[in-house]
């Protein structure tokens, strides 16, 4: 029996919740899933999962097994990769998972470059504005704007760039719509707002030390800068955004940054990856890459 097979097949199922998608995560067939779980139950000698035909669930001695038993398999994991990188060279794959409007306009160029550079390693990226887990889904990282939250917190954390927002609408618009010079104006306008940037409620802004509060009652709500963006260019209202996002049309003149004697908060962009003692070198790296051309290119 090899029982470091049978405990990543172990693993697998109590992740997944099922013995078929347990099988597809490892490639492998549900037969061999299968027969891994039962040899590691006779091994161990106790039934770690409850079984009906329509349900699957970890047993109170298979919740405490796969509890610690699970950071023993990555940490396995992690060495054997440093063994083959150190003998091999980079190589592998490296999979991230990145919020949608963010990695397409800014994330996107260093990532490339990376896959660039290091071609024997493959990047497998997924766009997501859902909070997913690293372990479970099998992502090596995560890539995070804005402020962190509560299941983050057993990750670690690196931040790599910081980013200015702000308050903006066409030339046109503003041409054609009452003048905006405090931030209480601003219920007279149609507002953009993005969930995603946690703006679609509250806008702060501060002054000389104080902080004034606009709470918004109506908007235009979307969960994607692209398409707020995409309703300034067409002189449909007001929008807090990333200025990096709009940074040519504000040179050109399209759009008009509004409120400038108000200072914005500005937002933080984070890598997150597991707590491992060992971390994988082409980790590491690509951290310290993506960071270096971040801050290279759009500080």
């Amino acid at each position: 029996m090899d029982i470091l097979s049978c405990i990543k097949s172990f693993t697998a199922v109590a992740e997944e919740g099922s013995f078929t998608k347990a099988a597809i995560k490892l490639k492998k067939s549900k037969v061999l899933i299968s027969r891994h779980v039962s040899q590691l139950e006779s091994y161990l000698m106790t039934r770690l999962f409850n079984r009906t035909t329509r349900t699957l669930s970890l047993t109170s001695l298979g919740q405490y097994y796969y509890e610690n038993i699970n950071p023993l398999i990555s940490e396995i994991t992690d060495i054997n990769s440093l063994i083959r990188e150190q003998k091999n060279g980079l190589s592998g794959s490296i999979r991230i998972l990145a919020p949608n409007s963010f990695s397409e306009i800014i994330c996107i160029n260093p990532i490339c470059s990376f896959n660039q550079k290091y071609p024997n390693i493959n990047i497998e990226l997924k766009l997501s504005n859902q909070i997913q887990s690293l372990s479970s889904e099998g992502f090596d990282i995560a890539i995070r704007s804005g402020d962190l939250i509560r299941s983050d917190l057993s990750l670690i954390a690196k931040k790599i760039f910081s980013y200015d927002i702000i308050l903006c609408a066409s030339t046109e618009y503003i041409k054609n719509h009452e003048k905006i010079t405090c931030p209480t104006e601003l219920s007279k306008h149609q507002l953009l707002t993005d969930p995603i940037l946690k703006n679609n409620q509250v806008w702060e802004f501060c002054k000389a030390g104080k902080v004034s509060t606009f709470f918004i009652e109506r908007s235009l709500c979307m969960d994607s800068a692209q398409a707020i963006k995409k309703a300034l260019l067409l002189n449909h209202g007001v929008a807090m955004i990333p200025k990096i996002f709009v940074e040519e049309e504000l040179n050109e003149g399209i759009l008009t940054p509004l409120l400038q004697e108000y200072n914005l908060k500005k937002r933080n962009l984070y890598i997150l990856y597991q707590n491992r003692k060992y971390v994988p070198y082409k980790i590491r790296l690509f951290i310290e890459e993506m960071t270096s051309y971040l801050n290279d290119h759009y500080a």
